[in-house]
C-alpha cells in the first residue's frame, strides 16, 4: 500500500487554469448488453424504442432455478442478461482451454475482436503495435463452479478463469504490445475506468479499453440477503421502494489521440475532453456516497478539459448528464445533488440539465456500468438525441428537481440548445466504498479541420 501526499485540494470551485490536454477520440465501440443488444446499433434501437430488457426467469441454459428455491421470498429471478454464450473456436483455443475457459473471457474476446473492426481498423493494422489493453471485471462465478469438486477440475483452469489473465489473453490474441492492466472492480469500472489522462501520454499509441462482467452465476438468480435488489426492475429517480436489478455486460471502447484519429481519417464517434477520479474519504458509512466528493470530481474533470475555469457558463453548456443511477434511496439523491452543485449553478429554470441513466433500460451492470453509460452517451452526442428513461413515471419525493434545475425525461428528446457549436455530455460513475469517476464528452464535428477552400464566418 502506498499513501502519497502533497496533492492539491480539488474540492474547491476555484481550480487553477491549466492548459487543456488533447482530447481523446472514441474511434469505435462494441458491446454485449441485455435485450438482444449484441451491438451498439441494436442497443440504440432498444433505447429509441423505450425498451426495457428484463428477463422474468433465469434461462434454463444456466441452471435449474427451481432446484435452488429453498427460500423463494429471498430470491430475485428477474434480471437482465445477454442471450447466450458461444464457444470461441475462432480464437484457437486448445481442448483444455475450451473446457476451462469461462464465458466472461469468451464473450470478452468476441467483443474486443468486433470493436476495432467496427471502426474500420483491421486486426492486421494493430498487430505488433503498441496498443494498450485495460480490462476491469469483478465476479468469478465460473471459477466457483469449476472448484466445486477439486478432483474434477479441468486442466488449464488458471488460464481459463483467472481474472488477471483477461488483458493478457486479449494482448496475446491480437498480438498487441502496449501497456496492459487488469483491475478488480465492483461497480462502475474504477481507477482507470472511464478513460483518463494517461491516454494522452506516450505509454502506447492507441489504447483499447474493455471490461467484462462475468455471465456465469452460481447463485439462484440474485440472492437478496441484503435487501438491495428489486424484483420489478432498476428504476432510478422515481417513487418506489429502494433496490436495483442486476445486469450482465461486456463492453469495449477503442481510443486514440484525437490528432492521430484525424490524421488517419478514422471514424470518430465522440471526443473525450476530460476525465477525473477521486475518493470520498471518510463518510458516515463505507457504503455512504458523498455528494461533495462527486461534485469535486466533476469540477476536476472539467478542469482537466480546460472547461469551467473562468465562467460558470462553461458548465451550463453541458446538455446531458448520464447518471450512475444505482436505483437506491441514498445513492440517487446524493448523486443528483452533487452533480447539480457543479453543473447547474447559473442555469435558468427553463433550461434545466437533462439527466438519465441506462440502468432504467437494462439494469445495473455493476463493473460494466461505467462503460455502458459511456457508450450510451457517445451515441447520444453523436446523434443529437437524448434517449428517454422508460421507468420514470412518478418522480421520487427525495428529489427537488426544480430547485436543483435538473430534469429526467421519460421520452426521447432532441439535444437542448445549450450551445450552437457542440453537444456536450457528462458521464458520472461511482462505486461502493467511495470511488468516483467522471468523463466529459463532446460530439466530434467541431474538432475536424475546415475543408480546404472554405470561408470561415
Amino acid at each position: 500500500m502506498a499513501i502519497t501526499s502533497g496533492g492539491k485540494d480539488r474540492t474547491s470551485c476555484s481550480l487553477p487554469a491549466v492548459p487543456a490536454p488533447e482530447p481523446i477520440a472514441i474511434v469505435s465501440i462494441a458491446c454485449r448488453l441485455p435485450g438482444h443488444a449484441t451491438s451498439p446499433n441494436k442497443l440504440w434501437e432498444c433505447l429509441q424504442a423505450g425498451g426495457m430488457a428484463v428477463s422474468d426467469k433465469v434461462p434454463a441454459s444456466r441452471y435449474n432455478s427451481a432446484g435452488h428455491d429453498e427460500d423463494p421470498e429471498r430470491h430475485v429471478h428477474r434480471g437482465h442478461g445477454p442471450c447466450r454464450v458461444r464457444h470461441a473456436v475462432f480464437f484457437s483455443f486448445n481442448k483444455a482451454d475450451e473446457i476451462s475457459t469461462g464465458p466472461h473471457q469468451r464473450q470478452l474476446l468476441e467483443v474486443v475482436y468486433e470493436c476495432p473492426e467496427s471502426g474500420g481498423i483491421t486486426l492486421e493494422k494493430i498487430s505488433g503495435q503498441e496498443v494498450g489493453c485495460f480490462v476491469g471485471g469483478y465476479s468469478a462465478g465460473y471459477h466457483d463452479i469449476q472448484n466445486r469438486n477439486p478432483e474434477q477440475r479441468p486442466p488449464g483452469m488458471t488460464v481459463g478463469i483467472g481474472r488477471a489473465i483477461l488483458s493478457n489473453r486479449i494482448s496475446h490474441f491480437l498480438n498487441i504490445r502496449g501497456a496492459r492492466l487488469g483491475v478488480l472492480v465492483r461497480f462502475g469500472w474504477r481507477g482507470r475506468g472511464l478513460p483518463v489522462p494517461p491516454d494522452r501520454e506516450d505509454e502506447c499509441r492507441h489504447r483499447g479499453r474493455s471490461q467484462p462482467l462475468d455471465v456465469a452465476r452460481t447463485s439462484p438468480g440474485n440472492r437478496d440477503a441484503a435487501g438491495r435488489l428489486l424484483a420489478h426492475g432498476a428504476v432510478p429517480h422515481i417513487r418506489r421502494e429502494g433496490g436495483r436489478l442486476r445486469a450482465e455486460a461486456v463492453n469495449a471502447v477503442f481510443l486514440k489521440r484525437l490528432s492521430d484519429a484525424v490524421r488517419n481519417a478514422d471514424p470518430i464517434r465522440a471526443a473525450i475532453r476530460g476525465t477525473a477520479n477521486n475518493s470520498d474519504g471518510r463518510t458516515p458509512g463505507i457504503n455512504s456516497p458523498s455528494s461533495e466528493a462527486q461534485a469535486a470530481v466533476i469540477r476536476a474533470a472539467y478542469a482537466d478539459a480546460g472547461l469551467g475555469l473562468d465562467s460558470q457558463q462553461r458548465y451550463t453548456e453541458t446538455g446531458y448528464l448520464e447518471c450512475h443511477g444505482t436505483g437506491t434511496p441514498a445513492g440517487d439523491p446524493l448523486e443528483v445533488k452533487g452533480a447539480a452543485s457543479a453543473l447547474c449553478q447559473g442555469r435558468l429554470p427553463p433550461e434545466p440539465l437533462i439527466i438519465g441513466s441506462l440502468n432504467s433500460n437494462i439494469g445495473h451492470s455493476e463493473p460494466g456500468a461505467g462503460i455502458s453509460g459511456l457508450i450510451k452517451a457517445t451515441m447520444a452526442v453523436e446523434s443529437g438525441t437524448i434517449p428517454g428513461n422508460p421507468t420514470f413515471v412518478t418522480p421520487s419525493p427525495n428529489f427537488d428537481f426544480d430547485g436543483l434545475r435538473v430534469r429526467p425525461t421519460r421520452w426521447n428528446m432532441p439535444w437542448p440548445k445549450t450551445s450552437n457549436k457542440y453537444r456536450r455530455a457528462s458521464v458520472n460513475s461511482f462505486c461502493y466504498g467511495g470511488s468516483n469517476a467522471h468523463a466529459v464528452l463532446e460530439n466530434a464535428e467541431h474538432f475536424f479541420p475546415a475543408p480546404s477552400g472554405s470561408v470561415s464566418s
